[in-house]
């Protein structure tokens, strides 16, 4: 048996491609051990980076991504071949089939098509490089300033390998050299603490040096009693993983596992409390904060350094936010919006952040700390704490700040029926869901079954839906999601995902269509050749320059232009989607787009392509979500609070429509008139405490928002409705007008304030009752008129703080009728006593302009 191998560097690229091409083609039960079988001729003290790096491209986070994906590289290669048109535009559309087309490859695999393009070209006999060589190559592209560089790089390497060579290269580039292994299994598989260091780092260096380093001292102790002329010692046995700070290193978080509404009583089991937190619709981030070294790191849930892009504008809020020297602390990273008193919607952080912006900056929102060092140089790892110990410390240890550093509110729970009134509060209240953490439950690097759960009403059939129609289709990104391994030569077996749009509401005759969004998730592979064979007879190539008249004049963007589209609507067939939300987007004519669209149904069978959504149902489902969004993102309550007679919303959202009830006349009643009456408000979930403790009298309502609809309301929020006011013990007096003699009764005989309804929802927005100010007064009492006046001017303007812009056009609407030229003599007294405007009088101009006005 020969002796193993001291280094990887010097292994040759063209046995390790070999290996490769032959680990595609082995079974998926046969590839590890195919793997384990090829490492076990270097010894146990060589560093097997070098080779693994390669191997896992994804994981080599020493080496971040390249700059090139396939498009970049397809130019590159055109350039440095000097290739023929024809070969440059197999590799530039190198998912379209009718191009590769004759050639042995598969359309949609990259790797593959570039094989065939540079087979006649690239040197026939197996290069000299190495795994050092190729190594060395990939740094100087990673590094490379440029991209004239990185094909000057790109090309010093690719001059020396062969076909086969320079496509595993290609892969290598592209991160993924799609044979069937995952890291984790590979890690699992050849070490058994392997995957539990890289959870705790994402660094593969550092974990193969652990490990190399511990196999060398176990060797060294065995040599050296072996020369005592000790026993013989046992197989050293694989290191257990170390217990070093945590501080700094790229771990991947503990994550939640979904759940489901109708299986929430299987974690409740008498024994257990939750802790019940508003699921964020940001990013996850875990924040490591060191006051001393003024230094905080920054790193996503997929252990990528996101530091350059949020610490400038974060890093001091850590630093002054920390009580102690060191922390490690996972949360969420949100944008908010200081005119709009709201977080905006997700997807918006990294441009916020370079708006360097007062009025629009980042929050990070903690739920969790993971290690700790006090002033003294204690440390902390708070990892194997319960989460209600670490929950009650992170309140100790961080100072919020409004807006920019915030500590999620929990609220313990232990009963299924608490979490599913709960979950039906954040679905009225529009939340993204809501996130369960058992309260005993430790903290696991990248684990998922551990206690933590999330709720998304989307999960549970609740968020509504949307009928659009399918009018086009786009290649998929690989050969697996191709009939026939992408070898067929028919446009719709090439298709895996597809264009979606809604019917244009015209008078027109002519069929014509809004185009939406594309999806090619929620639906099986069966149902997909199913959805193809519908498609195939009428599918054609899609051609910017001539596009069909029915899709009213859109050629689609870089990211929406399909590769296929009907020869016309009627050909299509209805698809059922559900969507996170609703997003702006410039990409589709309808303007907006859906945000992680699936099919719910793939065919709706029971729908002609005629009854399929309009441009006009989604715009008034974009209003009615507007609408919702401005009053905190609320909806009414109409199962929970309805009057005699009316009919409920119950099923809504679901496409058939409600069987019509008989009407049931009943004799008519006399007691407390409607507006006087209380809502049946014992059915309302509460969904936060806002209101806790608060006793409200809610005088009136108007069409939009109802009485009971108010009452419910102050429900849902913790507070208490109450039909009268009681001086002294009713905590606030809310309305919509003063137009009947009630609320003016209350007015002028009573002096209480009365607060607009809307004041409510402005503070749900907030999260917390805010201070009140004159645009909120319906009414205002002598005391708060003296307490306002010494905050605001005759017109509601704030002296001592900055107001949006609405709020300022509120104020100028306010004095229109008010001659704003004349000024006070207060004022032209100050003025006149100042020196630089002895002899001087400007106001003069102003007051005899406005006379002669």
């Amino acid at each position: 048996m020969s002796a193993s191998l001291t280094s990887c560097d010097a292994e040759s690229f063209h046995r390790f491609c070999l290996f490769l091409e032959s680990l595609h083609l082995k079974k998926k039960t046969e590839k590890l051990q195919a793997v384990e079988h090829f490492l076990k001729r270097f010894d146990g003290t060589c560093d097997l980076f070098p080779l693994l790096r390669l191997l896992l491209p994804g994981v080599d986070h020493e080496c971040g991504a390249y700059g090139l994906k396939e498009s970049n590289l397809a130019k590159l290669f055109g350039e440095m071949l000097s290739l023929p048109e024809a070969q440059r535009q197999r590799l530039l559309k190198w998912k379209d089939p009718a191009l590769q087309e004759g050639y042995r490859c598969a359309a949609g695999d990259f790797a593959s098509v570039l094989f065939s393009v540079v087979e006649g070209r690239a040197p026939k006999a197996a290069s000299t490089l190495t795994l050092g060589d190729v190594n060395l190559a990939l740094t100087k592209i990673h590094n490379a300033p440029d991209a004239t560089e990185k094909r000057n790089q790109l090309l010093e390497v690719a001059r020396r390998a062969s076909a086969t060579e320079q496509k595993w290269i290609a892969k290598m580039i592209l991160k993924d050299l799609k044979v069937g292994i995952s890291h984790e299994s590979l890690l699992k598989r050849f070490h058994p603490d392997a995957m539990e260091l890289y959870n705790r780092s994402s660094n593969l260096k550092q974990v193969l040096d652990e490990i190399r380093s511990q196999y060398v001292r176990a060797k060294v102790e065995h040599t050296e009693e072996g020369a005592r002329g000790g026993a013989e010692p046992v197989q050293p046995s694989q290191p257990r993983a170390g217990h070093d700070s945590i501080l700094f290193s790229k771990f991947k978080p503990m994550l939640a596992q979904r759940l489901r509404l109708d299986s929430l009583s299987q974690i409740f089991d008498g024994s257990k409390t939750f802790s019940v937190e508003p699921k964020y619709d940001g990013e996850r981030i875990l924040a490591h904060v060191d006051v001393e070294a003024k230094r905080v790191e920054l790193y996503t849930r997929s252990a990528i350094d996101y530091t350059s892009a949020y610490a400038p504008s974060m890093r001091p809020v850590f630093l002054q936010g920390l009580l102690g020297r060191q922390a490690v602390l996972d949360g969420e990273m949100l944008a908010w919006d200081e005119d709009e008193q709201a977080f905006i919607a997700f997807g918006s952080n990294r441009t916020v952040a370079q708006m360097n912006d007062q009025r629009k900056h980042l929050c990070f929102v903690v739920f969790d700390v993971l290690f700790y060092m006090d002033a003294e140089g204690q440390s902390y790892d708070l990892r194997q704490t319960p989460l209600k110990a670490r929950q009650d410390f992170l309140a100790k240890i961080v100072v919020p700040k409004e807006h920019w550093l915030e500590l999620v509110p929990g609220l313990p729970m232990s009963s299924a029926e608490e979490a599913q009134r709960r979950l039906e509060g954040a679905i009225e209240a529009r939340l993204e869901g809501l996130v369960l953490k058992d309260m005993s439950s430790k903290y696991f690097f990248n684990a998922r079954k551990r206690g933590w759960y999330k709720i998304k009403p989307e999960y549970d059939g609740q968020s509504e839906t949307l009928d659009l129609i399918v009018v086009g289709a786009y290649f998929g990104d690989t050969a697996r999601r191709r009939a026939l391994q992408g070898q067929s030569t028919d446009l719709a077996d090439h298709c895996s995902q597809f264009l979606l749009a809604a019917l244009r509401h015209s008078s027109t005759p002519e069929a014509s269509v809004v185009t939406v969004c594309r999806v090619g998730t929620g639906f099986s592979m069966d149902q997909l050749k199913e959805m193809r064979a519908k498609l195939r007879p009428h599918l054609k190539r899609y051609d910017p320059h001539r596009v069909p008249s029915w899709m009213g004049g859109w050629r689609g963007g870089p990211k929406s232009k399909p590769d296929a589209v009907l020869d016309s609507p009627s050909h299509g067939f209805v698809m059922e989607v559900r969507a996170a939300e609703i997003v702006p987007s410039e990409e589709y004519e309808f303007g907006h787009t859906l945000r992680f669209p699936r099919a719910v149904k793939a065919f709706r069978d029971d729908k002609e392509w005629s009854d399929a959504n309009t441009d006009k149902d989604l715009r008034e489902f974009l209003v009615e979500g507007a609408r919702n969004a401005l009053t905190g993102r609320r909806v009414k309550a109409k199962v929970e609070v309805q009057s005699e007679g009316e009919d409920t919303d119950e099923g809504a959202g679901s496409p058939k429509k409600p069987a019509a009830r008989p009407r049931v006349l009943r004799k008519r009643s006399f007691g407390v008139l409607e507006g006087f009456r209380p809502a049946d408000t014992a059915q309302v979930p509460v969904a936060s405490e806002l209101l806790k403790g608060a006793e409200v009298f809610v005088v009136n309502g108007d069409a939009q928002y109802s009485k009971a609809d108010l009452e419910a309301y102050v429900v849902r929020h913790g507070g208490r409705h109450v039909q009268n006011f009681l001086r002294g013990r009713t905590s606030l007096v809310v309305a919509a007008s003063l137009s009947d003699l009630r609320t003016q009764n209350l007015a002028k005989t009573a002096q209480v304030d009365i607060v607009l309804y809307t004041y409510l929802f402005e503070c749900e927005t907030a999260g917390k009752m805010l201070p009140l100010k004159p645009r909120h007064m319906l009414a205002t009492s002598p005391e708060t008129k003296a307490q306002l006046s010494y905050a605001f001017d005759q017109w509601g303007d704030a002296f001592y703080e900055e107001v949006s812009a609405s709020a300022l056009k509120a104020v100028l609407e306010r004095i229109s009728d008010v001659n704003a030229a004349q000024v006070p003599e207060d004022l032209v007294k100050t003025l006149e006593e100042h020196p630089k405007l002895q002899g001087s009088r400007p106001w003069e101009a102003a007051e005899r302009k406005a006379a002669t006005a």
